[in-house]
């Protein structure tokens, strides 16, 4: 539409512009005809008067030189119309009959002759000629005076309608959907989360509002992620606590101590919870300091199968039964890393493997060199990972369809992939639905220092492996 408005004032310019030069041009042509008729008048009078008088008009020019001399001064204006050529013809002819037939008479004397009679009456056509040629460049002049200010009333009545309406559809379609947008906005900062912005006005208006809109359901989706995810990990915070409290119920005061064996069980079902909950509180900590840039890295040469081997040992012991297989490459791969936290990250996607699939289902750990990288790859044959949920698979608090079963606060992937960035690396996954996942850690080999932190940048976490 603006655009529209644009182009409609530029097409009304160009005509104002077009027409003020053609009425110009053709004022100008009137005032030189009418200058032209009135300088044809002056010389005709002039004529008329030196042929009555023979008047010379400068000092030693003879009668008769003079009267040819204004003759061919009139010539010009009297050339471009067949009726001056006439007139200046008859009066050529009637002069020379006039010079030819006598002198002029002297002052007091006998009355002129009809030769100079008819001469004085050829010269004097030409005069009114002149002036009748006048008064019709003098209408047109006015003609022309007119049509130049209806032009000018019809072209200032047409801009200052476009120009009102230009400022209606700025009013209307600019600034009215900007003000809403701007209150949208500020209604949604104070509070309220259903605050949305209507999308109208230009197309540029209508992202802007889209944009807005789609951003505020995400921050709402995501507080309402964020406060299931707070209960979610109070309940799972809540059955440890439970469980020690019980254990501990059993060795409170007013109680005869329980057998060894018995109180050695409930020391390590104390233990075990403990463990759980520091668990939970670390990737808490770890997820608060990823996502503000200041999680510390200690690097030295490691080698990447080594740290496999202890993860697999780790989790072998906490889950007895569970078939977990390791593949290396022939010798070493080693890497420039922080050798603990890389442990955390792969201890991460095997936990994820083991609580997502199958008991009966193998975990694999592949060791790989890649070109001039290194890489680790962790897969099992579980459910997998729902196109729709992969996107979002590194976002904090992402937990899979299987949290109401499956403990976890969601950050597990989320820690992953930004330990892998704080090491110049990647953490990419690949999974089909059905067909289990496989998450693929891909580090450089290099002893160079790895890339900064750039701040924080969100992702999800915990999800199906």
């Amino acid at each position: 539409m603006l655009l529209i408005l644009v182009a409609v004032l530029g097409i009304i310019a160009a005509a104002a512009a077009v027409a003020l030069v053609l009425v110009t041009a053709a004022l100008h042509g009137a005032a030189d005809r009418m200058g032209a008729e009135i300088e044809k008048v002056r010389l005709s009078e002039e004529l008329e008067i030196a042929l009555l008088t023979r008047t010379p008009p400068l000092a030693g020019v003879r009668p008769k030189e003079s009267l040819h001399h204004r003759i061919d001064q009139l010539r010009p204006y009297l050339l471009t119309a067949p009726e001056g050529k006439r007139a200046l013809e008859d009066a050529e002819r009637a002069i020379g009959r006039d010079l030819a037939a006598s002198a002029p008479a002297a002052a007091g004397g006998a009355a002129p002759s009809p030769a100079l009679m008819a001469a004085v009456a050829a010269v004097d056509r030409i005069s009114k000629l002149g002036v009748a040629q006048s008064h019709a460049s003098l209408a047109r002049v006015k003609g022309w005076s007119r049509i130049a200010d209806a032009i000018a009333w019809i072209l200032g009545t047409v801009l200052i309608a476009a120009v009102a309406v230009s400022l209606a559809w700025v009013l209307a379609v600019a600034f009215a959907p900007a003000q809403q947008i701007e209150g949208a906005m500020r209604r949604f900062a104070a509070g309220e989360s259903s605050s949305r912005a209507a999308e109208r006005g230009s197309a540029e208006l209508r992202s802007v509002a889209r944009e807005f809109n789609d951003m505020a359901g995400e921050l709402v989706r995501r507080r309402s992620d964020e406060m299931a995810v707070l209960g979610a990990i109070a309940h799972d915070m809540r059955n440890p606590l439970a469980a020690m409290k019980a254990a501990l119920a059993a060795v409170a005061p007013e109680r005869a101590l329980p057998e060894e064996p018995r109180l050695r069980h409930l020391l390590e079902l104390v233990r075990r919870q403990m463990d759980r909950l520091i668990r939970m509180t670390d990737d808490l900590v770890d997820g608060s300091r990823l996502a503000a840039g200041t999680l510390e890295m200690k690097l030295a040469r490691e080698d990447l199968g080594v740290i496999a081997g202890e993860v697999l040992d780790l989790y072998r012991a906490a889950a007895p039964g569970r078939e977990l297989r390791l593949s290396l490459p022939a010798g070493p791969v080693v890497v420039r890393c922080d050798g603990t936290r890389i442990g955390q990250l792969l201890g991460n996607l095997v936990s994820n493997a083991i609580k997502y699939s199958p008991p009966e289902t193998p975990v694999r750990v592949e060791v790989l060199r890649e070109g001039d990288g290194a890489a680790v790859r962790v897969s099992d044959v579980g459910p997998g990972i729902p196109p729709e949920e992969r996107s979002r698979v590194f976002e904090p608090f992402r937990r899979g369809r299987s949290a109401d079963r499956i403990p976890g606060a969601g950050l597990g992937l989320f820690i992953a992939q930004r330990i892998a960035a704080a090491h110049g690396g990647s953490l990419e996954i690949a999974s089909d639905a059905g067909a289990g996942a496989r998450f693929v850690l891909r580090l450089p080999v290099g002893a160079g220092a790895p890339r900064p932190q750039e701040g924080p940048v969100g992702g999800p976490a915990e999800t199906p492996a």
